[in-house]
């Protein structure tokens, strides 16, 4: 009997659904009792960017160009989260995350009894998220800058913070905005 071959990157794709909903699940089951309610979460709106991380941002909510208010985590889009594709090759590409708004993009190739590397790109995401303390490469005509401005919606979203650990964000982001390659972004 023949033994059909799976798909290329189905055992990846497979082995990514697997850690993810793994993980997931064994957080829900640890921290549902951390979880805001749902009617805790706030409110669509404006809010600017503090902090940058691998899948949420820092922001408090903004009005007339000013920042206000109690810093909330807000999600990244989920295509725009390292947790999700970090170190993993996926139908010959293969995500290397060098940073908070950066990754490699490896093309690889079946050589022999394995793949190397044939193209790298470096990707950045645009447009990139502006924090208070980049305040120094932006005229703000006298206003303090408060970051970038982002639309966020109630969303409770389970994300890794930095150390790969669990953590709930009350808004999912949802600016437009999406990897591109380094030489096109300029």
């Amino acid at each position: 009997m023949r033994s059909q071959r799976p798909e290329p990157g189905a055992a990846e794709r497979q082995q990514l659904d697997t850690q993810t909903n793994r993980w997931g699940d064994e957080v829900l089951a640890r921290s549902k009792a951390d979880m805001p309610a749902p009617k805790d979460l706030p409110g669509k709106g404006e809010y600017a960017v503090q902090q940058v991380h691998h899948d949420y941002l820092v922001c408090r909510l903004v009005s007339g160009g000013v920042a206000y208010g109690s810093s909330v985590n807000v999600a990244k889009d989920p295509a725009l989260r390292r947790s999700l594709l970090h170190d993993r090759q996926i139908d010959f590409l293969r995500y290397v995350y060098t940073g908070v708004q950066a990754r490699t993009v490896e093309k690889m190739v079946v050589q022999g009894f394995g793949y190397i590397v044939e193209e790298t790109k470096n990707q950045i995401i645009i447009p990139k998220y502006l924090t208070p303390a980049d305040e120094q490469v932006l005229p703000t005509g006298g206003l303090a800058f408060p970051g970038s401005i982002i639309t966020a919606e109630p969303s409770l979203t389970l994300v890794q913070d930095d150390g790969g650990g669990p953590l709930y964000c009350q808004l999912l982001e949802i600016t437009q905005r999406a990897y591109a390659n380094d030489e096109e972004a300029t």
